[in-house]
């Protein structure tokens, strides 16, 4: 969901907008959101999908030419768990040239979480890291 602020920063203006739902490849969630506007003017939504403590969970995202979308979802995920072991909760520099992400650094999920940072180029409505 989408919906303005006032310049507080916490007063709410106007209706949500719903941006983004969930389709059976994402499993039981969307959680995580984080919208960037590229230097080429394209919004870019970052979020995770599936479950956390799952061999699926992924960080995806989807483009828009406005920010209230329609939003449409890249055709694969940028990072999913096989790759990175349980990547998610994205967030992008103020250039758009860095991707911060948490992840697992081993095999215990409760105790070994780690902050990640990678280097990406937003083209159009691509991401790449």
């Amino acid at each position: 969901m989408l919906q303005r602020a006032e310049q507080d920063g916490y007063s709410l203006v106007g209706a949500a907008v719903q941006i983004l739902d969930r389709s059976d490849a994402d499993g039981p969630l969307v959680e995580a959101p984080s919208l960037v506007r590229s230097a080429d003017g394209v919004y870019v939504l970052f979020f995770s999908s599936n479950c956390y403590s799952g061999s699926l969970y992924d960080l995806s995202y989807a483009t828009a030419q406005h920010v209230d979308g329609p939003y449409t979802k890249s055709p694969a995920p940028l990072l999913v768990t096989p790759n990175q072991q349980a990547p998610g909760a994205a967030d992008v520099n103020i250039d758009g040239t860095k991707l911060v992400f948490h992840a697992d650094v081993g095999g215990n999920r409760a105790q070994n979480g780690g902050m990640y940072a990678a280097e990406i180029k937003i083209q159009g409505t691509s991401v790449s890291i």
